[in-house]
């Protein structure tokens, strides 16, 4: 692939040429190149005043195909017998400089202008020797004997013409051993009357693609020569006196380093050695840090540069067999994955073995170091494949803070959740909290959570229970239990022996007092000393509360604040009715409710009669913020109000109820629902001849309107303004109407105004017009700042395809422009018959089915009056020009 060549390529064009055809056919094809893929030659057209040179890509025969106008010069024109000739350009060079920078990877190319008539160049890199570098001018390579290197800097034994491109390449990979490039220089000389053809090199080519080959400067293709050991032979010989330079690249081989050091410069790759690696008394470093020797240390480094101890493994370790470190103290047993710590033999995960005859031994601390007031350590359970998860897992930890002292807490995740909760707690001073983490607080052992129930079962029979002493029983005992019959019981005593039951709550829920009978709910009987009453207080408010007064409840204030009291029946001969009071501090109590003696009842009011004859029988409130609330579940509630309580069938003539489902219901007459205002605040109101009105929302929103099938009417001043018929067309100022929306104006104003929001903004659309999928189809606009009023359309060219050029005179002179008069106004007027437009502009016009009437839109006529007037301009320039150039001719 690349460039070919072919010696004396001379043949000319077999045919004229014009300067944009992109093959040529030749006279003779044969003395050109044959092209493989990717091949091609440079080739000159030359009429003798003019050249073009064209890059051939491919040859058929005779004929070439062309790339024209290569190396900055001009397509042009050609006749039959000019020169097509294979000639040395500047391209051909550039692509030889390619050619030869790719026999070797690893070269430096310098590249500049020759100026000032200078002889030397610094190209930025010393070739070692001259050899290594390759010099062109103008892409003409330079005999060795015309130039001299002294470290980076080239000398020309003569200055070259100012504006010369100079590149030089040098071969970078000649100190490796020896130079891997051999240049060798000839005069040819004359042998016997003919061109020399056989040159001796001083090195011998591993091959003939080794080779890069110049006579007087210019490249020969390999073709042109062969190559037996160090003989060089020139097929058609060299003319005595041209020069001859030969460039032998060879392979290198890697022998023993003349400074015997192999250093990173010098290799890449992998390293094998035949056999054992030894080291002197020197450190070995293999890709630090990851294993190096110290050897005056001797020590060794896995992950660190700087072993400080004789093994130092920075990072993980991993063993494929046992681990057994000073015989017991730690064994780690790898066929059974355990580790033992004091014996060889571990039987579990972890086992530790001790031996301290008579005294206590610690078989396994856990140690945190940060010695600080805010720390804990812990002992962590996983059940999980994962070290991370804590899912049905567990934890003990030493906390020590502020809050704990130094308590020991235990903790449990539920098999779902990886969430670890404090579940009990064992503080310094042994409090035991369960579900709690402050038991001092409460005592020495405190059960708390959102459980309702704690439980304390016993494996006896008979009874279950929880006992309380005070300096073990001999001041004060006291004990909670239940038997097997399904008693509660409660036992109080100053002694053990002195303890006896005080309270039960028999298995059917009824509680007794001071005696284990009674049939009621509630059965108290302490014996005769107090009449079988129910006492709390003496005193209430001044008011003594004894037995002869009937049933009291009641609390002595001056001990304490805020408890209930009740007072009931205040006495024989009270007209005071009754009162019910709660204490609000130690000093007072404050009355909540009263039925006063004439059966009306106050709540929150102490004086219900004194409100109106109408409203007295109930009085809540004293006019602070209060309600009334009527819970009745998912039953129905009811306020209602009677007329006739000896009528079952008219029992309430209104009221208010609700329901389960949360709606509240109006009714009157005899029950008759009105109004409901439901759970979602949805309000409907029936009419009694079966019409509704409606306040609701649906998925839509909110709406207002009837459920039955009428018109909806707006109304003011007694006469109707707006009215939504039952098929929902809009009637604005009129009933009647065959439209969505019919507005019905009048002779003394406008009929519809319609303002945008400011009137110093510009172009803000005030109606805007989208079809059923809610494309933008138009708008009119109002420009505030100019007081004027648009009527646009869509003409997005994102809208369009663009499928040619409107018509416009083609269109414009087969319409048919009249004077005619309206027939209903009689007023006259120029324009177009709708009928006679459609076959012409279809888009123009429209028909109303249900009015059956034709309506014209001008505006589509404009874009055909455009077109016209653009051919008319044509016709008018042309004709303008035809004038002109009579006018001209005379």
């Amino acid at each position: 692939m690349g460039i070919v060549f072919k010696n004396n390529a001379k043949t000319t064009l077999g045919s004229s040429l014009n300067n944009s055809a992109t093959s040529a056919t030749v006279t003779d094809g044969s003395v050109f190149p044959s092209l493989g893929a990717g091949e091609f030659f440079f080739c000159t057209f030359d009429d003798g005043t003019n050249h073009e040179i064209v890059k051939v890509t491919g040859r058929s025969s005779n004929t070439l195909t062309i790339v024209r106008a290569q190396e900055s010069t001009t397509a042009r024109a050609f006749n039959s017998g000019d020169a097509a000739e294979l000639r040395l350009t500047a391209a051909v060079l550039e692509t030889i400089q390619e050619n030869i920078a790719a026999k070797s990877a690893n070269q430096t190319v310098y590249n500049a202008t020759t100026a000032s008539s200078a002889t030397t160049y610094n190209i930025g890199i010393d070739p070692g020797v001259e050899a290594n570098a390759m010099v062109f001018l103008n892409g003409v390579l330079q005999h060795h004997n015309t130039i001299s290197f002294s470290g980076s800097t080239l000398t020309f034994d003569a200055a070259p013409p100012d504006g010369m491109a100079l590149e030089v390449i040098v071969d970078n990979l000649i100190n490796l051993q020896s130079s891997n490039l051999t240049v060798d220089s000839f005069t040819a000389a004359d042998v016997g009357g003919s061109p020399q053809t056989a040159f001796t090199l001083s090195d011998t080519p591993a091959a003939e693609t080794n080779l890069i080959v110049f006579v007087d400067g210019v490249f020969q293709d390999q073709d042109a020569y062969t190559i037996s050991t160090n003989t060089l032979t020139i097929t058609t010989g060299v003319i005595a006196g041209r020069g001859v330079t030969v460039y032998i690249i060879n392979p290198v081989n890697i022998g023993t380093p003349s400074d015997g050091t192999v250093t990173s410069a010098k290799l890449s790759g992998n390293i094998t050695t035949p056999g054992t690696l030894t080291v002197g008394s020197h450190d070995v470093a293999f890709d630090s840090p990851t294993f190096v020797v110290d050897n005056s240390n001797s020590r060794v480094g896995l992950g660190t540069a700087s072993p400080s101890v004789p093994v130092d493994i920075v990072g993980d370790v991993k063993m494929s067999a046992n681990l057994t470190v000073d015989t017991t103290t730690l064994v780690v047993d790898s066929s059974n994955n355990r580790v033992g710590i004091g014996t060889t033999s571990p039987s579990r995960l972890l086992e530790t073995v001790a031996t301290n005859a008579g005294a206590d031994i610690t078989a396994l601390q856990v140690r945190n170091n940060d010695s600080s007031t805010s720390t804990s350590t812990s002992l962590r359970f996983v059940n999980s494949t994962s070290g991370t998860s804590t899912a049905g897992g567990g934890e003990i930890s030493a906390v020590r803070n502020a809050n704990d002292g130094g308590s020991l807490t235990f903790k449990t995740a539920a098999d779902s959740s990886a969430t670890l909760t404090k579940r009990m707690t064992l503080d310094s001073s042994g409090n035991v909290g369960i579900g709690d983490a402050l038991p001092a607080t409460y005592g020495k052992l405190v059960i708390a959570g959102s459980t309702p129930f704690t439980v304390i079962r016993s494996t006896d029979t008979t009874t279950a229970g929880l006992s309380m002493l005070v300096n073990s029983g001999s001041n004060g005992v006291g004990s909670i239990a239940t038997d097997n019959g399904g008693h509660l019981t409660f036992d109080t005593g100053s002694t053990g022996a002195g303890q006896a039951e005080r309270l039960r709550i028999d298995s059917s829920g009824k509680v007794k007092i001071g005696n284990t009978g009674g049939s009621g709910i509630l059965n108290v009987d302490n014996g005769s000393n107090d009449g079988g009453y129910v006492h709390f207080a003496n005193n209430v408010g001044g008011t003594t509360l004894t037995n002869d007064k009937g049933l009291a409840f009641g609390w002595n204030k001056s001990n304490g604040g805020g408890e209930s009291v009740i007072i009931a029946n205040q006495g024989a001969g009270s007209t005071g009715g009754l009162v019910f009071a709660t204490n609000t501090s130690g000093g007072s109590y404050a009355e909540r409710m009263r039925i006063d003696s004439s059966g009306n009842v106050g709540i929150g009011n102490s004086t219900p009669s004194n409100n109106h004859a109408n409203a007295n029988r109930l009085v809540v409130g004293n006019g602070t913020a209060g309600g009334i609330a009527n819970y009745v579940g998912t039953g129905l509630g009811w306020y209602a109000f009677s007329r006739d309580n000896a009528n079952n069938t008219d029992a309430y003539d209104g009221g208010m109820a609700y329901d389960g489902s949360r709606n509240l219901t109006f009714h009157t007459n005899a029950g008759a629902e009105r109004m409901r205002i439901d759970g979602s605040g949805n309000v409907t109101h029936t009419f009694s001849g079966g019409e509704t009105l409606a306040i609701s929302r649906d998925g839509a929103g909110t709406f207002v309107g009837n459920t039955s099938n009428h018109n909806l009417r707006f109304i003011t001043n007694d006469a109707e303004r707006m009215r939504i018929d039952s098929s929902g067309n809009l009637m604005y100022n009129t009933t009647s109407a065959s439209t969505l929306f019919t507005i019905q104006g009048n002779t003394t104003a406008d009929v519809v105004t319609v303002r945008s929001g400011s009137s110093a903004n510009a172009n803000v659309g005030v109606v805007v017009f989208r079809d059923g999928s809610a494309e933008f189809c138009g708008q009119i606009t109002c420009n505030g700042s100019t007081n004027s009023v648009s009527y646009t359309t869509s003409s997005d060219a994102r809208l369009k395809n663009v499928l040619g050029e409107a018509k416009g005179l083609q269109i414009i002179n087969k319409l048919n422009p009249i004077h005619f008069e309206w027939k209903k106004s009689g007023i006259e007027q120029d324009g177009l018959i709708a009928q006679e437009v459609e076959p012409i502009v279809p888009n123009a016009v429209t028909h109303n089915k249900e009015s059956d009437v034709y309506q014209l839109d001008y505006s589509k006529l404009v874009t055909p009056l455009i077109k016209a007037i653009q051919e008319q301009q044509e016709q008018i320039e042309t004709l303008k020009a035809e004038v002109k150039e009579l006018k001209d001719n005379g």
